[in-house]
């Protein structure tokens, strides 16, 4: 297959997460059918920053001969883990949070480990799983590591769900068995029928002196209406004497 029926995108290196780069770059030279003398020429194309640099460190020291030689120099210069035994970090890895977090963690050191069977790595899988899905995964002995990884997400599911049932049934348990505020108030004592008489009486009596002894206001003293004079009405006669 020629290069020229189709377009592949390689990504360019700077230095950062080696192992994804060359892995892309061994698909590219797979699929293109690049010989082994022409890949070290692509590779200098998608090459940049720290990675160019040590690049023409390469060239000027005659290092770029073979290109098992350069990728294995490669990872050398760039590898995060340079004296880690990938087999030992991966039969180490633990679950920190969800499944699909372990998930990735695991298949990312597990492609540098080569020659496991997939026993081994359904063992590996299941062995860093957290308790409760380890136990359930060893009791189901998934056959294949797809359906390992299938069973550990089913059972996480139903866990969580678990958990959120339980948690939701105590809150209303909590809320029935909670005591009441409410209170009663207290009870009157019964009154004596003898007191409440003799109270009236005295109630009575009470106000009869009172209203006794509330004095008559004295009468006012009015004078007599004025009346208008006698007035004689005199004829024109006597006007006249």
């Amino acid at each position: 297959m020629s290069t020229k029926y189709f377009k592949i995108n390689l990504p360019q290196f700077d230095g950062i997460d080696v192992d994804d780069w060359v892995f892309r770059l061994e698909e590219y030279f797979d699929v293109a059918k690049n010989p082994l003398e022409q890949r070290i020429k692509v590779a200098r194309f998608h090459m940049i920053g720290p990675a160019y640099a040590w690049y023409k460190w390469m060239i000027h020291n005659d290092y770029t001969q073979d290109w098992k030689i350069f990728a294995d120099a490669l990872y050398k210069r760039f590898g995060s883990n340079l004296y880690t035994n990938p087999q030992e970090a991966l039969k180490e890895l633990k679950q920190e949070g969800t499944v699909k977090e372990y998930q990735t963690q695991f298949e990312a050191l597990s492609t540098r480990v080569t020659g496991l069977t997939e026993q081994w790595l359904i063992n590996f899988f299941v062995a860093g799983l957290n308790d409760y899905l380890k136990c359930q995964l060893r009791l189901a002995k998934p056959p294949t590591y797809h359906e390992a990884v299938a069973l550990a997400f089913l059972h996480e599911q139903n866990y969580t769900a678990l958990q959120q049932s339980l948690k939701q049934s105590s809150i209303v348990s909590s809320f029935l068995t909670r005591p009441s505020t409410f209170r009663t108030p207290a009870a009157q004592p019964a009154s004596n029928p003898i007191n409440r008489i003799t109270n009236s009486h005295s109630t009575f009596s009470n106000k009869t002196r009172d209203s006794s002894s509330v004095s008559t206001p004295p009468t006012l003293v009015t004078s007599p209406p004025k009346t208008k004079p006698p007035y004689k009405r005199f004829t024109a006669a006597e006007l006249r004497e």
